[in-house]
């Protein structure tokens, strides 16, 4: 989890995206935040489907009380519009 929290801290997405498809498939519980920052991870790489996955994911199990819940919301709409563009 530091090497994961470095590279969130740093924007190295792609790296960050790699020690969260170990964390999926290691099946243990995670923190809701880890929901909320691959979702960052994989919109920042232009994937907004899988982005929305996690970010709806991310509010639907925090809800209003998540500590990234606006900034999720936010996103979310980044990433609505981002597939918009892309059509």
């Amino acid at each position: 989890m530091a090497s994961l929290t470095r590279y969130l801290k740093e924007k190295d997405h792609i790296e960050a995206l790699k020690y969260f498809e170990v964390l999926d498939r290691l099946n243990t519980p995670l923190p809701d935040s880890i929901t909320y920052f691959w979702g960052e991870s994989l919109l920042s790489r232009r994937e907004s489907k899988a982005a929305l996955e996690k970010l709806y994911a991310y509010v639907q199990k925090a809800g209003k009380q998540g500590k990234y819940y606006t900034k999720a919301l936010q996103l979310i709409t980044e990433a609505e519009a981002q597939l918009d563009r892309d059509l």
